[in-house]
C-alpha cells in the first residue's frame, strides 16, 4: 500500500503527494478529466489532439521539452476514453522545474492557427497510419460500434472520422481548451524523496495563484440495458482483384457482446460458459475494462478458422 497525503486547494486542484525514498527523482504527474467521452460526437478526437497541442509551447515558454531536457528530465502523454495525463520525470532536485511548466500550461497554451494546423496535420497521418492503411486496424472502431448504442465509449481516442479533426477551427479548440484545462478538473499526484508537507507546499508555491473556471459539465448518455448481440460482418482486406474468402459460419460467436459490471486486465481465455465457438478453430477472447471510474465493460472475440472448415 502506498502512503500519500492529500490535499484541495482553494481554487480546487486536488493535490496528492508520496515519499519515495528510494528513488533520486521525482514524478509529477498531472491528470485532466477529460477524454474522448467529454466530446462532441460531431467533433471527436479533441481530447487527443490536445495532448499534441499542450507540448507546442505556452506565451511565456514557447519550447516546452527545452527546459525539461536541461534539467535532465523526460516527458509524455496518453489519452483515453476518460482522461488525458501529462507526466514529467527528472532529478528530485529540479522538481520545480516540472511544476513551473504544468502550471504554465494549465492557464497559458498558446494556441495560434500555424500550430493548429501543424498538429491537425500529425493527428490525421495519425489516424490514417494506424485505423486506415494499416490491415484490420480499424478492427476496434468497428467492435466499439458495436458495443455501444449511445454511450460516447463508442467512438476511439483517435475519434470517429479524421474529417473531424480536419474542421476543427481556431475557436473550437480554443473553447475545449476553456472548458476542461482549469484547476478543478485536474489531479495533480507528485512522488519524490521530500518531506510530504513541503512537496504540499511546492504544489500551493505554483498552482495556488491559477483561476479556476466555472464550466457546467455536459452530461454523458447512459447506455441502454442490452440483451441481444449485433453482429456484423466485414470482408477481410486483401489486394485488388482477389476473391474475399466465406464469412465465418454465423449463428455461433457474436462479435461485441456489451453489459454491465466491472472488470479489470485483458487476456485471452477460454469461452465463457453459454457462448457456442466453432469446432477447428483459434480463438481469442479478451474483457476489456474502460477504467476503475466506470461500469461499461465489452468482451471481445477473435477467431480464425482453420483450414477444411
Amino acid at each position: 500500500m502506498i502512503e500519500y497525503k492529500k490535499r484541495t486547494l482553494a481554487n480546487g486542484l486536488t493535490v496528492v503527494v508520496n515519499r519515495d525514498k528510494a528513488s533520486k527523482l521525482a514524478a509529477v504527474n498531472i491528470l485532466y478529466k477529460v477524454g474522448a467521452r467529454n466530446e462532441n460526437p460531431a467533433r471527436t478526437g479533441f481530447a487527443h489532439l490536445f495532448e499534441h497541442l499542450m507540448f507546442r509551447g505556452t506565451r511565456e515558454i514557447p519550447n516546452f521539452d527545452l527546459p525539461v531536457q536541461m534539467a535532465c528530465g523526460d516527458n509524455n502523454a496518453f489519452t483515453n476514453n476518460d482522461y488525458t495525463d501529462f507526466y514529467i520525470t527528472l532529478p528530485k532536485d529540479n522538481i520545480e522545474t516540472a511544476l513551473w511548466l504544468e502550471s504554465d500550461r494549465m492557464e497559458g497554451l498558446d494556441i495560434t492557427p500555424e500550430k493548429l494546423e501543424a498538429e491537425k496535420r500529425v493527428v490525421i497521418e495519425e489516424f490514417r497510419q494506424r485505423y486506415l492503411n494499416q490491415p484490420y486496424g480499424d478492427q476496434p472502431m468497428l467492435l466499439r460500434a458495436l458495443a455501444y448504442k449511445v454511450h460516447p465509449y463508442r467512438w476511439a481516442t483517435i475519434g470517429l472520422t479524421p474529417d473531424h479533426i480536419a474542421g476543427a477551427t481556431l475557436d473550437d479548440v480554443q473553447a475545449f481548451y476553456r472548458t476542461h484545462y482549469h484547476p478543478s478538473n485536474a489531479i495533480l499526484s507528485v512522488s519524490a524523496d521530500f518531506d510530504e508537507e513541503r512537496m504540499l507546499d511546492l504544489a500551493e508555491k505554483w498552482f495556488a495563484p491559477l483561476a479556476d473556471r466555472t464550466v457546467t459539465p455536459q452530461p454523458i448518455p447512459r447506455e441502454p440495458q442490452q440483451g441481444k448481440s449485433r453482429p456484423t460482418a466485414v470482408p477481410p482486406p486483401g489486394p485488388a482483384g482477389r476473391t474475399n474468402p466465406a464469412p465465418p459460419p454465423t449463428g455461433t460467436v457474436p462479435i461485441a457482446a456489451a453489459g454491465g459490471g466491472r472488470s479489470s486486465g485483458s487476456g485471452g481465455g477460454a469461452p465463457p460458459s453459454g457462448l457456442r465457438v466453432p469446432n477447428r478453430t483459434t480463438h481469442h477472447i479478451q474483457k476489456v475494462c474502460s477504467g476503475p471510474w466506470y461500469r461499461l465493460t465489452f468482451l471481445s472475440f477473435r477467431y480464425r478458422v482453420h483450414p477444411g472448415v
